[in-house]
């Protein structure tokens, strides 16, 4: 895991990258791993310290400055506020995971587009609010209320639909299972943006979870998406 975040984001010192389902055990490994050069922030879902699954985000400290964060519990849903250290641009980063469907996941998709906006406006020094990310294991694919609720007018936009076609890259899917069979297959796994305000998608893509040896990293597969903030 760490060779690949080290592959993927070696000519890429703002990359920021999203986790779901991580113990502590993995989380100390990786951490190690990746060295010092990077950090993350989040806390496990039983105890708030340890006990228990997080989802976090990792982050290169040469190039961000953590400002803010909190967790909401409503879905295990941290929140942090960045600033880049060189151009001093402020980035709001959500990462979720939803562990319901149905009425529950309508209800947490209509809170996360409240915190959104509460968050967006807490830039630095500018009349300009902060581009606000959001990504996670959803649990819901595009056709549910769910998912509709979340990407309703005035909600979040699906950064997929942002990229040219001719932009997109690897499998459609996202959560395979440790499986080869492709049958029970979805996408349920998402990068959102509040307002696309200031930032250019390049690309989409959706990347294997599985090499040459057989073993899984894990049964979701990586989403990858290049941005450009003007």
């Amino acid at each position: 895991m760490a060779s690949q975040i080290n592959f993927e984001t070696g000519n890429r010192p703002e990359a920021l990258v999203c986790m779901q389902e991580v113990l502590n055990g993995q989380l100390v490994d990786l951490q190690s791993d990746l060295g010092s050069a990077w950090n993350h922030v989040g806390v496990s879902r039983k105890d708030g310290a340890q006990d228990g699954e997080y989802s976090l985000i990792l982050y290169q400290t040469d190039t961000w400055q953590l400002e803010r964060n909190k967790t909401y519990w409503l879905s295990e849903t941290p929140t942090w506020l960045f600033k880049h250290r060189t151009t001093g641009v402020p980035l709001v980063f959500m990462c979720t995971h939803f562990d319901h469907i149905g009425t529950v996941a309508r209800n947490e998709s209509a809170k996360l587009i409240k915190i959104a906006d509460e968050w967006k406006d807490q830039g630095f020094n500018s009349t300009k609010p902060a581009p606000v990310l959001l990504g996670g294991d959803l649990n819901i694919e595009p056709t549910k209320e769910g998912y509709k609720t979340l990407t309703a007018p005035g909600g979040f936009k699906d950064i997929k639909n942002l990229v040219p076609k001719a932009h997109w890259y690897g499998n459609t899917m996202t959560s395979t299972g440790f499986t080869s069979s492709t049958s029970d297959d979805k996408r349920i796994d998402y990068l959102f943006v509040r307002d696309p305000l200031d930032i250019q998608f390049l690309t989409y893509g959706v990347i294997t979870n599985k090499f040459e040896d057989e073993v899984y990293i894990s049964d979701h597969m990586p989403l990858v998406v290049d941005a450009k903030l003007l």
